[in-house]
């Protein structure tokens, strides 16, 4: 018999109960259940079809069904909601995220690598986050590289003009536009080499030539770095906008349901649970951040025509003393590839060897000749291996998965009955497959070897594996919305309690409690992270990148604040700088060299024996390795030691010195250049020796 068609009745009781075999034929329904139940409990409070736990006669309040006669009375197959209900929650918490997804900068490669780019970011978010902050790890150390080439101990301060900052920004955009080609230390390499050539020459001649010649340098730079500034396009203020609306009407929807919480239409067990599943995508905010602070380029051909005309004004200037790796920037395979694409770098996870490359410098020609031979020596400056150097850039990508993924169970676990259910199976089904197409993309990356021929397979790979994924997940959550997961097994915690309706009322109290007060508390807790506290932990721990990339065309930056709240964070984070004191540590590239093979003749200097100055406010120290070579990676953040400069040494008997250095021996010079130019400065070790102290033959 239909339950709506079960005569009304005075004489119900427990030996006549009400509505003994009925059955629904609509299905699950809220309200509809809510009668029955009512109906049962008025007939008879101890029916066998309603729940009692330890046997005990629950009162009105909370009088609900067994699982058993749930599923007798509507089935045990899901209802699906009304088509307006499914609309109306689509728009209100789905939508605002996927509209912040598509605004997430795509590099203007090709149409192709555009859409490449956001179904990576929805089907394999974590290994995009990854990427975007080995983006700014990577810029963060270059610049840190070039900022204590200019300093005041550094082997180019002659170079520093009356804005001492537009030097080191310009080189560090240059060589990180060399890394969509995965050249940047190449390029590195051979700037620092020609640059400080050319800075001897120039120091050791007339002072007019020198004068000029560090003019042409500095209009060169600044030349480029503006061209490659103006060309970055940052869309920092309207991802931030779009956060901020997304937040806007995530408030507004709050404030709806719960405003409307005791309208019979309103169902807030089921918001909530929208809300939840809405919860997991959170990471899409800071996704988008990394993706606004870094940018991408107008067009695609915007940074080849400039490096290439950067590589014409420098032989223009300096009679083809530069000779950059510009013969890949024509190869648009080996871009998307390796570097292009900045949320998808398959390149990271390769290295030939975890030891430093070893060449020699003892005259430009060889270092050259090397550079232009060795097709597969990318990483110049220093090789490690790369897997294991990338496990800490997987911890803050997770956090942001999880954080987001917890809060969305939390609020699923706290909607009536109190406990795990269904949604629970399919929030953590979502997040594991993002976490194994993770696992899929690094295991085929690391063991599978990556040759030129194999660049279109790897990208189609690639975007298979993110399409199945997107599938599993959005096809999870559309079923959630459309009502999959509506019937009585997931009201009931698989029969562990009685069947929660919404109608309840000690249910509708606490649901329209919880969503003023800890629905609501746990979201903009998960959205402050996302948008304040992760993005703000990156500022403090990338400056200098976020200075690089968000520095307009006349050298400036956009956002000075950022300089501002890393000085203010700084001290906070001394602990740290402390700790590494106490580990076994490495030398950095700024503080040694990497170079082994050294000119005959030349005598091998153990770190301990290079002269180093002490950074006001910054701990002097030096960790040794067993073969004297830098490691690139182990650039410090916050803390780098500034070695005493050849040029710095030239100064030092006449007196120009900036700081209160001695004079040093002479064969200080090969101890005290940061990056290992012996050969280099054999000529002006010999002069600067048979000067008299106290002269002022220097022209400097």
């Amino acid at each position: 018999m239909e339950c709506a068609n079960v005569p009304n009745q005075t004489d119900y009781s427990c030996a006549n109960p009400w509505g003994v075999d009925c059955t629904r034929a609509a299905g699950f329904d809220f309200l509809s259940l809510w009668t029955i139940t009512q109906n049962i409990y008025n007939s008879c409070a101890t029916d066998a079809r309603l729940f009692q736990p330890d046997h005990v006669p629950t009162d009105f309040h909370d009088a609900a069904l067994t699982q058993a006669a749930c599923v007798a009375i509507a089935g045990p197959d899901y209802t699906v909601y009304s088509g307006g209900d499914i609309w109306t929650r689509l728009t209100t918490w789905k939508l605002p995220l996927l509209q912040l997804a598509a605004s997430f900068p795509r590099p203007p490669l090709s149409l192709k690598v555009e859409t490449f780019v956001i179904i990576h970011l929805l089907g394999d978010p974590v290994d995009t986050i990854r990427n975007l902050l080995c983006m700014l790890s990577k810029c963060q150390k270059r610049a840190l590289y070039w900022k204590a080439q200019f300093s005041r101990n550094g082997a180019l301060v002659a170079l520093v003009g009356q804005d001492s900052d537009f030097e080191w920004k310009a080189l560090a955009l240059i060589t990180t536009a060399y890394d969509e080609w995965n050249r940047a230390d190449r390029a590195t390499k051979i700037l620092q080499q020609s640059f400080h050539d050319l800075v001897q020459d120039a120091v050791n001649g007339p002072e007019a030539e020198r004068q000029a010649t560090f003019v042409q340098i500095r209009k060169v730079l600044k030349d480029t770095g503006d061209a490659l500034a103006a060309d970055r396009t940052t869309k920092f203020l309207p991802i931030t906008v779009a956060v901020f609306i997304f937040i806007g009407t995530v408030a507004i929807a709050f404030g709806k349901t719960a405003a409307s919480a005791a309208s019979p239409s309103t169902y807030v067990n089921v918001e909530a649970h929208s809300i939840a599943f809405t919860a997991l995508y959170f990471w899409i905010i800071p996704a988008s951040f990394l993706g606004a602070i870094i940018g991408v380029s107008q067009t695609e051909g915007a940074i080849p025509r400039i490096l290439t005309r950067f590589q014409r004004d420098l032989n223009r200037h300096f009679q083809d003393r530069f000779v950059l790796p510009n013969e890949c920037l024509k190869e648009k395979d080996e871009r998307v590839i390796n570097g292009g694409i900045y949320s998808w770098r398959p390149s990271n996870w390769h290295a030939d060897s975890a030891v430093v490359r070893q060449h020699s410098i003892g005259n430009r020609g060889p270092l050259v000749e090397h550079i232009e031979n060795a097709h597969q020596d990318d990483d110049v400056l220093i090789h490690r291996n790369e897997f294991l150097s990338t496990v800490s850039s997987l911890v803050l990508p997770f956090i942001a998965l999880f954080v987001g993924g917890l809060t969305g169970m939390l609020v699923s676990y706290l909607v009536p009955p109190k406990g795990f259910d269904c949604r629970h199976e399919c929030q953590i089904a979502i997040i594991l497959a993002w976490v194994v197409s993770l696992f899929v993309d690094v295991l085929v990356e690391y063991w599978v070897p990556l040759t030129p021929a194999k660049y279109g397979r790897r990208l189609k790979f690639t975007i298979i594996k993110d399409c199945i994924a997107i599938a599993l997940t959005f096809s999870l959550v559309i079923a959630t919305q459309v009502g999959i997961l509506n019937k009585c097994e997931c009201f009931t915690n698989w029969g562990k309690t009685g069947l929660a309706l919404p109608e309840m009322p000690s249910a509708a109290a606490d649901l329209g409690h919880r969503i003023r007060t800890v629905y609501p508390g746990l979201i903009f807790g998960c959205l402050v992270f996302e948008f304040l506290a992760f993005p703000l932990y990156v500022a403090v721990r990338y400056p200098h990148a976020f200075q690089v990339f968000l520095q307009r065309d006349d050298g400036k930056s956009d956002f000075v604040w950022i300089r501002r709240v890393h000085s203010f964070f700084r001290p906070y984070f001394k602990w740290w700088a402390t700790f590494r004191g106490y580990l076994p540590g490495r030398t950095i590239a700024v503080e040694q060299g990497i170079y082994s093979q050294r000119p005959s003749g030349s005598r091998r200097v153990t770190p301990i024996d290079r002269p180093y100055t002490r950074l006001p406010g910054r701990e002097n120290r030096l960790n040794g390795t067993a073969n004297g070579h830098l490691e690139w990676d182990d650039i410090p953040m916050d803390d780098v030691v500034e070695p005493i400069s050849p040029i710095q040494s030239n100064r030092v008997d006449s007196g120009l010195t900036r700081r209160g250095t001695h004079p040093l021996p002479q064969d200080s010079f090969e101890a005290s250049d940061p990056i290992g130019h012996d050969a280099t400065m054999a000529g002006s070790s010999s002069s600067v020796q048979n000067r008299a102290p106290g002269s002022n033959q220097n022209p400097s």
